[in-house]
């Protein structure tokens, strides 16, 4: 920023790090700052810009973020991770719940991804499980756990989804796996405790 404080995906990266560590009020400045500076451009550089702030209003449940993927969208259409927000902007966000049109908008990035991105592929599994597809859920959770995607929130998803379908064994084998994988900060309450607070 000090060669360059024009340059606005030097805010916007800026305001991912600040979000990471933990400064919100931070974060949103950059982040803003960055997309004020991104404007009406179209290229992929651009969504990634909007997409950052999305992703910032979707983890503080703010509205805000439908506005800021469709600038991302507009940016660049083509932008797969563009499509993955989008879709959990419509499974998580209250105003804007809509699980079928989250399950397009999954097909649709993972279409884009031709199958290979495990996020893709994670956001598919859960908007399947949200539409009580649940044998469509298993199958694309265990093909984001062969792409090397996290495994505790596919094996969540496989958990549900067979214990759904009335599968206890298969449930509890993806449970265990699920718990097994869970961070290191989760297996001590009071430590995590103490983190969530700061």
């Amino acid at each position: 920023l000090e060669l360059g404080p024009e340059v606005y995906h030097n805010w916007s990266n800026l305001g991912a790090l600040y979000a990471i560590t933990g400064d919100l009020v931070e974060a949103e400045r950059c982040l803003r700052e960055g997309a004020t500076r991104a404007g009406s451009e179209r290229d992929k550089w651009h969504a990634a810009v909007w997409r950052n702030l999305a992703t910032f209003e979707l983890f503080r449940q703010n509205g805000d973020a439908q506005e800021h993927i469709n600038n991302a969208r507009d940016a660049c259409n083509q932008d797969v991770l563009t499509w993955v927000i989008q879709a959990r902007i419509r499974l998580d966000l209250k105003d804007h719940r809509d699980v079928r049109a989250a399950l397009r908008d999954a097909e649709h990035a993972d279409r884009l991804a031709n199958s290979y991105d495990p996020k893709a592929k994670r956001i598919l599994g859960l908007a399947y499980l949200r539409n009580d597809e649940f044998d469509d859920a298993v199958t694309e959770a265990r093909a984001a756990l062969e792409l090397k995607d996290l495994p505790t929130p596919n094996q969540l998803i496989i958990a549900v989804a067979e214990a759904k379908r009335g599968q206890l064994a298969p449930a509890k084998e993806a449970l265990a796996a699920a718990q097994a994988a869970w961070p290191e900060q989760l297996r001590k309450p009071q430590d995590f405790a103490a983190f969530a607070e700061t």
